[in-house]
């Protein structure tokens, strides 16, 4: 009926995150420099759980790279290659309930 009436049966969805649920699924990932309230071993299986793959440098696959103090030449080769960054607050953030 509602068809007939012309009503649009399809549904227009926002798509905020990656299949699997999380913002983080099937992202790649790259850590650098020093987290004030994550460990890197913390940080690393906090994103495999939520989907991430992570990798210890920089390519063209990079999808994130995660930079916390003193990033070094990882957040420079991120830079120039355009793949998005992130700060330690950014990152909190986003693995926040």
């Amino acid at each position: 009926e509602l068809a007939n009436a012309t009503v649009k049966l399809t549904e227009r969805r926002r798509k905020t995150t990656a299949p699997g649920g999380t913002l983080f699924a099937g992202k790649t990932v790259v850590i650098t420099g020093t987290f004030e309230r994550l460990d890197r071993k913390s940080l690393t299986a906090r994103l495999l759980a939520l989907g991430a793959k992570v990798i210890c440098s920089v390519s063209n696959k990079t999808d994130l790279v995660l930079a916390g103090a003193n990033p070094g030449r990882k957040l420079d080769k991120a830079r120039s290659l355009g793949i998005e960054t992130w700060n330690e607050k950014q990152v909190l953030q986003q693995m926040s309930p």
